[in-house]
């Protein structure tokens, strides 16, 4: 293969044809209640690198979202009191030379020193929904926003539009200052809208943040979170232009290969493991985790394909397993090489 990492898996991205399936797993080095602390206590942002540091020492990946623990929302220091859906009417977006902004940034550049220049790495970004989710509720459930808005439709717009000025600002920074390659854009409806309420007041929020990063750089990844069972209207998000898209395999009937087909804009999908505890990736055996990829990849082709998870794995998974997973689709590519050509007709998707 005559070519870098970064140009290869470029090429998987943007749906060509290459040698191999692509691999890339994330975790959360943080807990939850310190996620987005960083700021007031920046031993937590150090930690977190030494947690992509030692993931680097043992699994490289082909590609990464950047995990942004201690900086994952928007600081709870910026809001003012949130007690009830009349209070979204106060929160306003945040300066533009907010130290928070540069934090971001500085901590962006730091995993590129860590990955080096020939890793795609993708900025975490959530939905501007999301940051108000976890200040209001401590959780990321939608299931209150429908409340809120048939309590005070104009106080959530506003506070609404203050965090998509906050993630459009963050977007741009990340894409042009902080050495990244795209965004990893964090979505989902816990199945709590009828099409009419996202339509009118998320979606544009959304597709603003996706239409902003695809203005600057070409290639970005929509992932619709189904942790822990979280169901969503995957129609919702059927035409957002994003170049892959990342769902919970194991809570939609949807698989790789089908995805590939109803994300209209979609030229990759990602994906294959479950990320639960006790799942595979988590507590498998080496022959049973590549098993798992070579037959995933006999369903599914490989091409558009990058191998993945449901969403972060367990922090104590083995980083060894994820070695294992690469190790899979390189035997995989090996074994198209060498097989019959009428056997390579019969894997047409994965003819390299």
């Amino acid at each position: 293969m005559n070519m870098t990492r970064r140009e290869w898996v470029t090429k998987v991205f943007l749906g060509e044809r290459v040698p191999r399936v692509p691999t890339g797993f994330w975790f959360h080095f943080l807990d939850n209640d310190v996620i987005s602390s960083g700021l007031e206590d920046p031993t937590l942002i150090d930690k977190n690198l030494d947690g992509h540091r030692k993931m680097a020492e043992i699994y490289l990946p082909d590609f990464i979202k950047m995990m942004t623990d201690g900086l994952f929302y928007r600081p709870s220091s910026t809001y003012p009191s949130l007690r009830n859906a009349h209070d979204l009417a106060y929160v306003k977006p945040l300066e533009k030379d907010h130290v928070f902004f540069d934090a971001c940034i500085a901590h962006a550049k730091k995993v590129r020193t860590i990955f080096g220049d020939d890793i795609l790495i993708f900025y975490n970004i959530p939905s501007p929904l999301h940051h108000l989710l976890k200040e209001m509720t401590g959780t990321s459930s939608m299931k209150t926003f429908p409340a809120m808005i048939r309590d005070d439709p104009k106080a959530f717009a506003i506070a609404r539009d203050a965090l998509l000025e906050d993630m459009l600002h963050l977007t741009e920074r990340v894409l042009t200052e902080g050495a990244t390659d795209g965004i990893y854009f964090s979505l989902h409806d816990d199945d709590a809208f009828t099409r009419e309420q996202y339509e009118t007041y998320i979606m544009p929020s959304e597709l603003a943040i996706l239409n902003k990063a695809n203005a600057i750089q070409p290639i970005h990844i929509a992932h619709i979170c189904g942790f822990h069972g979280r169901v969503n209207h995957f129609d919702f998000y059927r035409d957002y232009p994003a170049t892959a898209f990342n769902w919970s395999l194991h809570t939609t009937e949807m698989t790789l290969k089908e995805g590939k087909d109803f994300f209209t804009k979609a030229k990759s999908v990602i994906g294959g493991f479950d990320q639960m505890p006790g799942s595979l990736i988590h507590r498998g055996t080496k022959d049973e985790i590549q098993a798992f990829v070579f037959d995933l990849l006999d369903k599914n082709g490989t091409v558009g394909i990058l191998l993945g998870a449901d969403c972060t794995l367990p922090p104590d998974t083995p980083l060894e397993h994820l070695v294992w997973a690469q190790e899979a689709c390189e035997h995989y590519a090996k074994k198209l090489r060498q097989a019959p050509k009428e056997d390579i007709k019969e894997h047409d998707d994965a003819k390299i």
